[in-house]
């Protein structure tokens, strides 16, 4: 069982492009900063926009799915569209060709692939600093 956010960017959005599909989000939501999501007195609208993509993702039984089965399925679903099993609807192809277009005309995809850039550098910078403190406190950590 995979939770989403462990997936690679690339992943996430073909999961978030079929959840706007089946559930059709509001594109006026601009994603802001994490730190002014995370002051938000109450749910942000963003970060409500990826609660319903990891119930659609729940829903649809996909963090029993490796990432190529769930990128089959993407492709599929931007051929010939799919069947959100929620709701029994089916989701029409052009469907998911509009949210790939809606997600990249808000910037929605754009402010994703920079996050993801973001994740990857402090993974990277973080590494160093927890392998200094182990071995501080004798705990051995192996390369990279």
């Amino acid at each position: 069982m995979t939770s989403l956010c462990m997936r690679p960017a690339r992943v996430r959005m073909f999961v978030a492009y079929m959840a706007d599909a089946a559930l059709e989000f509001d594109h006026s939501v601009t994603p802001q900063s994490t730190l002014d999501r995370i002051g938000h007195k109450s749910c942000h609208p963003y970060t409500a926009v990826w609660q319903k993509i990891s119930l659609f993702y729940e829903r649809m039984d996909m963090q029993a799915m490796c990432d190529s089965e769930i990128t089959d399925m993407w492709n599929a679903a931007s051929r010939v569209g799919f069947k959100y099993k929620y709701g029994n609807k089916q989701v029409a192809a052009n469907k998911v060709q509009q949210a790939i277009k809606a997600w990249r005309d808000c910037g929605w995809y754009r402010y994703e692939q920079q996050r993801d850039g973001r994740r990857k550098t402090a993974a990277k910078l973080a590494y160093p600093v927890i392998a200094i403190g182990g071995l501080m406190f004798g705990v051995f950590i192996p390369p990279a």
